[in-house]
């Protein structure tokens, strides 16, 4: 893929690539830590998420996180996100779908 990307040729023209890239794994992140604390899941322990101010902290900086990097990816390129944004939720739907296809055990 990098010597793909490298027979380009045009720094300018995989710029926007690389930035959703990024974009894409930051808001993920954001948004995973906001449905974590909201969900109240016991494996996601930050220092302070039991106190109500710092789980209300950890949501809103995740949501306003998520919300930030999917405004930048639509400012930069709104061709790129889209299909950036397209790509990450089938990928999503084939590792759910494949891991329930699976049943394990006896």
């Amino acid at each position: 893929i990098a010597g793909l990307l490298v027979l380009i040729g045009d720094v300018n023209a995989v710029a926007p690539l690389l930035t959703m890239c990024f974009l894409v794994a930051y808001a993920f992140m954001n948004f995973s830590c906001f449905v974590l604390t909201w969900l109240k899941s016991t494996g996601f322990r930050p220092k302070g998420v039991h106190k109500k101010r710092f789980r209300f902290w950890y949501m809103g900086t995740g949501l306003l996180g998520f919300a930030v990097c999917l405004s930048i990816m639509f400012i930069v390129n709104p061709i790129w996100a889209g299909v950036a944004l397209l790509a990450s939720l089938s990928l999503y739907m084939y590792i759910n779908y494949k891991l329930e296809s699976h049943e394990w055990g006896s």
